[in-house]
């Protein structure tokens, strides 16, 4: 994995814990649109690196899964 990925999930994962809280309190919209900007923008960060990072392994995949 890339080196920003453990930062990204942190980030993710707080936004998520914060928007829940923000959704079981009740909070405004503003505040919950809020969160879930950022969690947006980050799980679409993790995924396009879980995407570059499966393309980086796919071909010792392939060639594990051709031995089977």
């Amino acid at each position: 994995m890339k080196p920003e990925f453990y930062p990204l999930s942190k980030q993710f994962n707080l936004a998520l814990k914060q928007r829940n809280s923000s959704l079981k309190q009740k909070l405004a919209k503003k505040e919950i649109s809020h969160w879930n900007l950022i969690l947006q923008q980050t799980s679409e960060a993790l995924h396009l690196l879980r995407e570059l990072y499966f393309e980086e392994i796919k071909p010792v995949i392939n060639t594990i899964l051709s031995y089977m």
